[in-house]
């Protein structure tokens, strides 16, 4: 395992999270991919990285991939994920909240062929679990979306599994 410093201070509310912060690669035997299909196996290069200036009052991490095959498709995605801590403090009283819960998790990404994607989710102990909200394409993507994928997983240390319905 190697350990790099990051080049800014995580903010604090992202500490749940600081684990996935990095370089993710892996290569598969098939062409089955998120939320589009390659004709043959392929390779994913996925970085997490920090944010310089949080776009909002939530500090997000930037979120890009690159999926391609050596026949030459290529698939990019760029976008970022945020989170919100279950025991946040935000000036308002809250009544009738439960004393424990799961910290919840969101990804926006857009791609090079005109989809947008929107997974929602929660963090519980080192796994994250995302279901697929929006999904939307240009009228020129159309044909690269996917259908019935409801669930993205990430596994903590070092399991990426994408789930599809029967």
């Amino acid at each position: 395992m190697i350990i790099l410093a990051l080049k800014i201070p995580l903010p604090p509310i992202l500490e749940p999270i600081s684990w996935i912060i990095g370089r993710w690669e892996t290569e598969t035997l098939a062409g089955d991919r998120f939320p589009i299909s390659f004709e043959h196996p392929y390779k994913e290069i996925l970085d997490i990285s920090l944010t310089d200036v949080p776009m909002f009052d939530r500090p997000p991490v930037n979120v890009f991939i690159r999926a391609y095959t050596k026949e030459g498709s290529e698939y990019n995605e760029v976008g970022f994920m945020t989170g919100k801590p279950f025991r946040e403090l935000t000036g308002f009283q809250e009544y009738n909240k439960s004393l424990n819960g799961n910290d919840q998790i969101a990804i926006e990404m857009v791609s090079n062929t005109g989809i947008i994607t929107i997974e929602e989710g929660m963090l519980r102990n080192g796994e994250i679990l995302l279901t697929l909200k929006y999904k939307r394409a240009t009228p020129a993507a159309i044909h690269y979306l996917l259908k019935n994928v409801t669930i993205l997983s990430f596994f903590f240390p070092f399991y990426f599994d994408i789930s599809f319905p029967p």
